[in-house]
């Protein structure tokens, strides 16, 4: 092999690493902030990258939108959520979750799955517990030792005993209530306002 051949084919290597190097620290997804909104204790002026990991903090008076390949997340006010790619962690308040992808949510000790790859739900943890909304889809509910389903157009509230410190829910004394239509309809128009004011992109 001549020393030309040689130089060219480690240049090509080189190239190769640095775009794999690209790759890896590409972002998962940008958040567009409105509001006093954070990520990792840094305060988000518009938008901002946001990789598998991040911590995501609103204040009461404002909401983040994360959108991202084959889906969104709408963080509500006094929120904390953790992003990752494939699902999020609701640690405090609420976040509504739209996907093309399946993608799923986990609050305390229970994970949320859709059914179908293409569903909208909502999460919200507070003082009465953890109630989920199914806005669009079929949802599978796990905890410990237990799989429940939720149907579009329900809600189901997870543990009753009153949330503390952000910590992980429990089966025990589980109770599931179906929400009427109404109170469902409410819930999405809610969320489709919401979601009509976030910005659209930079």
């Amino acid at each position: 092999m001549s020393q030309k051949t040689v130089r060219v084919f480690a240049a090509l290597m080189v190239l190769v690493l640095a775009g794999s190097l690209v790759m890896a620290d590409a972002p998962s997804a940008v958040l567009y902030a409105r509001g006093d909104v954070n990520v990792n204790g840094n305060a988000v002026s518009r938008s901002t990258s946001v990789f598998d990991g991040d911590t995501i903090q609103t204040a009461s008076n404002a909401a983040g939108t994360v959108a991202m390949k084959g889906g969104s997340v709408l963080v509500q006010g006094n929120s904390v959520v953790v992003f990752g790619r494939s699902g999020v962690r609701l640690e405090v308040g609420g976040a509504t979750v739209k996907t093309m992808q399946g993608m799923s949510s986990s609050v305390g000790a229970f994970t949320i799955v859709p059914a179908e790859n293409a569903a909208q739900y909502s999460v919200l943890r507070g003082a009465r517990g953890t109630v989920v909304t199914a806005l669009q889809g079929k949802l599978v509910i796990s905890g410990p030792g237990k799989n429940l389903t939720l149907n579009a157009g329900s809600s189901m509230t997870l543990d009753p005993a009153p949330v503390q410190g952000g910590g992980g829910g429990s089966l025990t004394g589980l109770w599931i209530g179906l929400a009427a239509a109404g109170v469902a309809g409410a819930i999405a128009a809610a969320v489709i306002t919401q979601q009509s004011s976030s910005p659209s992109g930079p």
